[in-house]
């Protein structure tokens, strides 16, 4: 039976999430809520659904980052964490697909340039330095192709889960 690893970290959305996924068999769910936890399961996954923004750790906060200049380096350094969660799969040649939703930017985003992916991963040296973090996925961010979805389609729907899992199948 095929794994496919969910990352989603808001706790409306991982319900939906839960919801939707409960219903689909054949394949068995996994869920991570936060990069450590993901890549602690993502070895064994069969393909990757992931959000763009969450903590390394779940007990994360602004003071875990060393050299953080402005605030908004905080919200820069959580997308990092899944567009290298994105680039882990891409080198492990799995099914990969990002959801991300911020008020009414919604998207699904791909990567598909594995040369790319291996050396943005191999630059990563500490997940807690702030000027590391920043630079490290910037090639992987300009190699990513965005699909925008429609307004309707927000991560706290099972309906728009679904759709997240047809894109995903058209990977298998």
């Amino acid at each position: 039976m095929k794994k496919i690893l969910i990352v989603e970290d808001t706790k409306e959305n991982l319900q939906a999430a839960k919801s939707f996924f409960s219903t689909v068999k054949g394949f068995e769910f996994m869920y991570a809520t936060s990069r450590k936890e993901a890549q602690e399961l993502l070895p064994v996954a069969d393909a990757l659904l992931t959000d763009r923004s969450m903590p390394f750790l779940s007990t994360d906060s602004i003071g875990s980052y060393s050299n953080l200049k402005r605030d908004n380096d905080y919200k820069v350094l959580l997308e990092r964490n899944g567009y290298d969660l994105l680039a882990q799969a891409v080198v492990m040649g799995i099914p990969r697909l990002m959801f991300t939703n911020h008020g009414t930017s919604n998207f699904f985003i791909t990567l598909e340039n594995k040369e790319i992916c291996e050396e943005a991963l191999r630059l990563k040296e500490d997940d807690y330095d702030a000027e590391h973090r920043l630079r490290i996925l910037a090639s992987v961010n300009n190699e990513a192709k965005r699909h925008r979805l429609e307004e309707y389609v927000t991560k706290d729907k099972s309906s728009s889960w679904e759709l997240a899992w047809i894109e995903l199948q058209k990977q298998f």
